[in-house]
């Protein structure tokens, strides 16, 4: 692969080992030139070599936290601190008005909202968040985390159930109606491929 960069009445300055330092208007009676880079890490420009330095990518690593308002911070925080505690998550900090929670990797907080937050009921499908999924370690989990959610009346909307190929879930509404998730990815596949390895 290469990508090619047309330089119109520009010239380019070079530095130690070849390197581009720096690109400024050249004289009028400089040609068009065309400078070439491969992804080999090379490149070239009309008359010129050299190579370029190695660039560090920026990775993305992770989700670090999430941040939901809520209409009734006390009713929430009941809500999601039962929720938490069975999902095995423990309290990271609180607040007079919000309250994070951890499981080492991931924080999830909620803060109260402002008067024109609460002026509106959340719907799901409006921009913004659609729902939140919790990546549990089995379908046990799974149904465990349902008959919770049916011991304390939490709204189901959708059961336990295969919803794609392997993709187990329980979908449910925090207070506000918002959409939660307890899913697990792959469980029967990764039975069969150890069946396989016996």
């Amino acid at each position: 692969m290469q990508i090619e960069i047309v330089l119109r009445d520009t010239k380019c300055n070079f530095g130690a080992g070849g390197a581009i330092t720096g690109m400024g208007r050249s004289s009028p009676e400089l040609p068009r030139r065309r400078l070439v880079f491969w992804a080999g890490g090379g490149c070239q420009m009309i008359g010129f070599n050299c190579e370029t330095r190695e660039r560090k990518m920026v990775r993305f690593v992770g989700i670090d936290h999430i941040s939901v308002r809520v209409s009734d911070f006390a009713k929430s925080k009941a809500f999601y601190s039962g929720l938490f505690d069975f999902l095995g998550l423990k309290v990271l900090d609180e607040y007079e008005d919000s309250m994070g929670w951890t499981n080492g990797k991931t924080r999830y907080w909620i803060g109260q909202a402002d008067a024109k937050g609460c002026s509106h009921k959340h719907h799901t499908g409006d921009i913004g968040l659609h729902h939140y999924a919790f990546q549990l370690h089995s379908r046990k989990d799974v149904d465990d985390l349902q008959t919770y959610l049916k011991k304390n009346d939490v709204t189901i909307v959708d059961p336990a159930d295969e919803y794609y190929d392997d993709y187990y879930a329980v979908f449910f509404l925090d207070p506000d109606g918002i959409k939660l998730e307890g899913m697990k990815y792959g469980e029967k596949h990764e039975k069969a491929g150890k069946k396989k390895t016996t």
